[in-house]
């Protein structure tokens, strides 16, 4: 298996932004205004960006956005969160 960061030059700066304040924030419709977008297009970025890295990186029920254990390896939660 490649190792996390070998595969990070596919990614966007942008892609890279979206989902390191979905993880703080966990919730996509704050994310999506703090970022100035739509939530579709959150979503979309988030999808690609889950392409590229190979699997999903947040667990989204109608409460509550969790980050999986991809997700953590990517983003380490520090404690407060």
């Amino acid at each position: 298996m490649t190792e996390p960061w070998q595969r990070l030059p596919a990614l966007s700066l942008k892609q890279l932004q979206y989902f390191v304040t979905l993880a703080q924030l966990r919730h996509f419709t704050d994310t999506a205004n703090r970022l100035a977008i739509s939530q579709p297009a959150l979503s979309s970025a988030l999808r690609q960006t889950e392409a590229v890295l190979g699997g999903k990186l947040v667990n989204r029920t109608a409460s509550a956005v969790t980050l999986t254990e991809l997700g953590r390896r990517y983003f380490p939660m520090p404690s407060g969160y």
